[in-house]
């Protein structure tokens, strides 16, 4: 009975903030340093941003507005890094993403706003965090598959066919090719593991990190250590002219919500009032997908497309931000959850 008492008060503790913080993630962001400044150590392009990190809620000048901050805003900045989470909580699993927010993509044909995702699968179990399927990172609308089964890696990589953007990866992203070789590495902690992730300069394209390539030097500026896990405090991968940060999380939904309304039309966004770009091209939206043969804006359809089968993947969501954003997206599920159950 005290078994069972204390097994339930476990489970009741875990909440969808409790998840996030357990497996996020380590970055390695590579700064570009001619972009740096010398006087204050802030990079307005690499540097990951809060999205109100000029003092106001008006997105339309973030991409100039980085460029100006006074000191005070700058070492806010720097001292306070931010992270963004969105979780979605199944009968089976965990789907968490990750949101590195920058004012500004710097490349050939950069835009404002620039968001990238690390999606990160759990499946539920005997451990009240559950246990690490894969990691699935995004590479300009790409996505990198990782995962610590390395069949279950390279079964979902087979799903993935894009040869020719994967050579030309290593020529905007600088440093990819050698953080892609070898195997995902992780930090071990109490509970779960947190990925260590490469995110390159001036595209931000994420990677797995390899601990080789940084220390030769492919890659360097910031390392960025989530607050509550003091195994990741204590890691080495660092070197001798890197900044450490710790970032906190913040709740994607609740931060954006007051922010985002409805836009008719064809194109099911939610933008931010005043922001007229009707197609974003920042991955600042629910229904931005990976660039796939299917839509891929729920994690929950990106792990059914990768399985290819809806066996283990329960559809009975018990919290989804997503769908709250897109009812047909509902309507869908419930389609497939009754064809299943017929059959």
């Amino acid at each position: 009975m005290g078994l069972s008492i204390a097994l339930g008060a476990t489970l009741q503790a875990v909440t969808l903030e409790g998840v996030a913080k357990e497996w996020a993630p380590v970055l390695y962001k590579d700064f570009d340093h001619g972009l740096t400044q010398s006087e204050t150590g802030f990079n307005p392009v690499d540097h990951p941003l809060n999205l109100f990190f000029d003092g106001n809620k008006d997105l339309r000048d973030n991409a100039i507005n980085a460029f100006i901050l006074d000191r005070e805003n700058i070492r806010k900045s720097m001292q306070n890094p931010t992270v963004y989470y969105s979780v979605i909580e199944s009968a089976t699993h965990y789907y968490i993403t990750y949101i590195i927010y920058h004012a500004i993509d710097f490349k050939i044909f950069g835009h404002a706003h620039d968001t990238e995702n690390i999606w990160t699968i759990v499946k539920k179990g005997t451990s009240p965090y559950g246990s690490l399927v894969a990691q699935i990172t995004n590479v300009h609308g790409y996505p990198m598959v990782y995962a610590p089964d390395t069949n279950l890696e390279s079964e979902w990589r087979t799903k993935v066919n894009f040869p020719t953007q994967m050579r030309l990866f290593p020529l905007i992203d600088s440093y990819s090719l050698s953080h892609r070789e070898g195997a995902p590495e992780y930090i071990k902690r109490a509970h779960s593991l947190s990925f260590q992730a490469f995110i390159s300069s001036r595209s931000h394209a994420i990677y797995k990190w390899s601990k080789e390539a940084w220390k030769k030097g492919q890659g360097s500026g910031g390392v960025y250590l989530p607050e509550n896990c003091s195994e990741c405090l204590q890691q080495q991968g660092s070197t001798v002219k890197d900044q450490i940060f710790t970032y906190r999380l913040e709740n994607w939904d609740s931060t954006v919500s007051s922010l985002f309304k409805p836009v008719a039309g064809r194109y099911l966004s939610y933008l931010p009032a005043g922001y007229e770009e009707l197609i974003p091209k920042a991955n600042l939206f629910h229904t931005t997908s990976f660039k796939t043969p299917h839509r891929l804006a729920d994690p929950i359809g990106m792990h059914v497309w990768f399985s290819g089968t809806h066996e283990g993947v329960s559809p009975n969501y018990l919290y989804n931000p997503y769908i709250k954003k897109s009812p047909s997206l509902w309507a869908s599920w419930e389609l497939s959850r009754k064809k299943r159950s017929a059959n």
